[in-house]
């Protein structure tokens, strides 16, 4: 039986890894065009139309704790990231822009150049 789960194991785990090497972005790929919001009511971004090198993180899902304890190092470090050519830093959610709004004030209240936007079509 043990036998068994670990085959199915092997087989999930290379499916998902195919999977994702296919759905990941790499450095020089086109974005495609989707837009995200930044603003729950009204405002958009155009992450595919954004000139020059920027950064993009995406995260599985706001306030959960691993995405909480890895997204201040962007927001401490951004300064870091720009002197090194970076025009912005993204950090795509797949919540609607209302929670994804929260966590930034969240996690910085004083604010932050780091552009926190949502992908709610997921």
């Amino acid at each position: 039986m043990s036998g068994l789960i670990a085959q199915a194991a092997k087989i999930g785990h290379t499916a998902a890894v195919n999977l994702l090497s296919r759905s990941q972005i790499k450095e020089g790929d086109e974005i495609p065009k989707i837009l995200l919001k930044d603003n729950p009511e009204t405002a958009t971004v155009k992450v595919h139309d954004i000139p020059g090198k920027i950064l993009i993180v995406g995260v599985p899902g706001a306030f959960t704790p691993p995405c909480s304890s890895q997204v201040p190092g962007y927001i401490e470090n951004y300064q870091k990231f720009v002197d090194k050519g970076f025009g912005g830093i993204y950090i795509v959610a797949v919540n609607d822009a209302f929670v994804v709004n929260a966590w930034k004030e969240k996690l910085a209240p004083q604010g932050t150049p780091v552009q926190f936007v949502a992908d709610d079509t997921v």
